[in-house]
Formats: structure tokens, C-alpha cells, sequence
């Protein structure tokens, strides 16, 4: 019996492919990289904390932080920008802080940066307005545990590294999102402006999250898009600050746009906060009053911004206060003709 030559670089490709499969079976996964708290790899510091939530119900919560180049350690720094995702491990919280915008941001101001691993006591798709009584006690249950235990680890690192122990901003997307702002709701004496994106659920809002500015964005493609509007209209009602945006076809997914807005909305904000480098750190102004009393206003729907004069060119429950024109063109586009 012959063989089919044409078969050949077939055959071997075939062999190939098995053997690969049962190199992959008998290879064990590689195991996650140990750290010990304190410890520094290129120039992130990583801590620990355990959450027990009964027996055999234990989590660990991983944090990394990382300081401005040139930074002497026990010297102040302006602030703190923390940066959540939805990465849980070692390597993944401390590769938040390796690299991007936001990380670029931090470093030319002077603010500290902070990362934790995602607190998953929550459900994707389903909002908390979305539950019912028995379901939304249990789950925020089990988020106040990993709260109050992220709270220990945030006292034990700002006192170490004598950091601010107030005035954050952070940002949160996907999974990070849904954790920041469950904190933010839950403690918001930590936090002076926070950005969530993509979320897909939302918790339920609380007097105290008022006391911070806030801006929302998603996609009009993503699954939550529109538990996001319910949570923008219940948060205007209750007297937040918010700003919100749906990126135009965008699904769970970031963009360039959402990152250009994010920068320029702490960009707003830094004016207003404590530079803890000062020898009397203080206040400086309402970063309040320009969202409460906007300059411009965004479209939501129509994806377009105009002064705040012609306001009445936008349907009122599509509107959105953008309190200065640079936030308004990072929103925009801006139409001011």
C-alpha cells in the first residue's frame, strides 16, 4: 500500500499537533509568582491581605504601590491615584502600575500610585436595583467583609509610607470598576474623584458617595449600558456631582477617547485638591460648584457638547454638566458655532 505524497506535510502536521497535546496534558500549569509583603520588584512595592469569610473561605487581597521617579521614601507626595482592574494576581496588580496614561499622569504630578486585586462579592449581570431584598443583603454582606479589610490594609500602608490617608482619585475599569465604586459608595472619606468604566452592573448608591466627583463612562454596546443610565439618573436625583459618557459603538471594551476624558477630568480636578507636600495642607475651593453650575453640556445620546447657552438644542434627560471647555472637548466633540 502506498502513501499519498501530496498527504505527507498533512500527516506530519497531524503528528505534530498530538504530540504538542500530550506535552501540554503531562505539563503541570506554571504556578503563580510568591511575594512577601514589603517586598520591591522594579520598583513596586507589594503587600497582602487576608479576608476570611468562614471556614475554607478564605481570599487574599493583593495591593502594589509604586512612588514618583526620584521620589525619597518617607517624603510627602501630592496624592494618590489609585488604578483598579480586573486583574487578581501578584503580577497582574503590580503590572497595573507598570505603564499607561493614567500611569504617566501620576508620575508628572507628583501623586503616589496604589492598585489592589479586584473584590468579586458581586454579580456581573445584575445590578443591586435589580435583586431582591434577600440577594442584595447577601452580596453587600460579603462586600463590607472585603471593605473593611481593604480599609485595615489602606491605614497599614499609608502609615508605613506615610502617604495621605484621604483625597484619593481612582479609576476603575471592567472588574476594577466594579470594585471602585462599590468602595467609593462604601467609604468615600478615602476618595475626592473617582472614573468607572464598562461596569456592566452597578451597586446601590449611598448619601456619602455625593461627597466626591464623579464620572461614568461605558459603551453603548456594552451590557450594562443600560443599567448605567438608571444609576446616572438616581445619582443626579440624590445630588451627586457626575459627568457621563457612552462611547459612540463601543462594547466592554476601552479606547483612546475614554482615556483622553479621564485625564482631563483629574486634570480638572487637581486645582481643587490638598497638595499634601505643603507645609499646610489645605483645600483650595468647591471642584463642586463648575458641575453643579456647568460652563457646557454634553449630548449623551447625540454624542456632541455646546455651551452651556444653548442647552435647550438638548433634550433635558440626555443632558450632562461638563464643567470647563478642556473637559468638553475630551467629551466632545465640541460645537460652539
Amino acid at each position: 500500500m502506498f502513501c499519498d505524497m501530496n498527504k505527507i506535510p498533512l500527516l506530519f502536521a497531524m503528528a505534530l499537533w498530538f504530540v504538542t497535546l500530550s506535552v501540554q496534558a503531562q505539563t503541570p500549569p506554571a504556578k503563580a509568582t510568591s511575594y512577601q509583603s514589603g517586598q520591591v520588584v522594579n520598583g513596586v512595592i507589594y503587600h497582602k491581605q487576608f479576608v476570611n469569610f468562614g471556614p475554607g473561605k478564605d481570599s487574599t487581597i493583593h495591593f502594589a504601590l509604586r512612588f514618583p521617579s526620584g521620589h525619597n521614601l518617607g517624603d510627602p507626595v501630592r496624592g494618590v491615584l489609585c488604578i483598579c482592574t480586573w486583574k487578581d494576581t501578584p503580577d497582574g496588580v503590580m503590572g497595573n502600575l507598570r505603564s499607561g496614561p493614567l500611569v504617566n499622569w501620576a508620575q508628572k504630578k507628583g501623586f503616589a500610585l496604589l492598585s489592589w486585586s479586584r473584590l468579586k462579592f458581586y454579580t456581573t449581570g445584575t445590578s443591586n436595583d435589580e435583586m431582591d431584598d434577600k440577594a442584595d443583603r447577601e452580596w453587600s454582606s460579603k462586600f463590607d467583609i472585603a471593605a473593611r479589610k481593604w480599609e485595615y490594609s489602606i491605614q497599614e500602608l499609608t502609615r508605613k509610607y506615610k502617604l495621605p490617608a484621604k483625597g484619593f482619585l481612582i479609576d476603575g475599569i471592567s472588574g476594577g470598576a466594579q470594585t471602585a465604586h462599590r468602595l467609593a459608595l462604601r467609604k468615600p472619606e478615602y476618595f475626592a474623584g473617582i472614573h468607572i468604566h464598562i461596569n456592566s452592573s452597578y451597586d446601590d448608591l449611598t448619601p456619602g458617595g455625593k461627597d466626591m466627583a464623579w464620572l461614568v463612562t461605558t459603551g453603548e454596546r456594552e451590557f450594562g449600558y443600560p443599567a448605567s443610565h438608571r444609576f446616572y439618573y438616581n445619582a443626579l436625583e440624590m445630588g451627586y456631582p457626575m459627568i457621563y459618557k457612552a462611547g459612540e459603538g463601543l462594547g466592554h471594551s476601552g479606547s483612546p477617547e475614554i482615556d483622553k476624558l479621564t485625564v482631563a477630568f483629574f486634570d480638572y480636578l487637581l486645582p481643587f485638591l490638598i497638595d499634601y507636600r505643603d507645609e499646610n495642607p489645605q483645600g483650595k475651593g468647591d471642584p463642586y460648584k463648575l458641575m453643579r453650575q456647568p460652563r457646557y453640556i454634553g449630548d449623551w445620546l447625540n454624542q456632541q457638547a455646546v455651551p452651556f447657552e444653548k442647552r435647550h438644542l438638548i433634550q433635558g434627560r440626555y443632558q450632562t454638566a461638563l464643567p470647563t471647555r478642556e473637559v468638553a472637548v475630551a467629551w466632545g466633540p465640541l460645537i460652539e458655532k
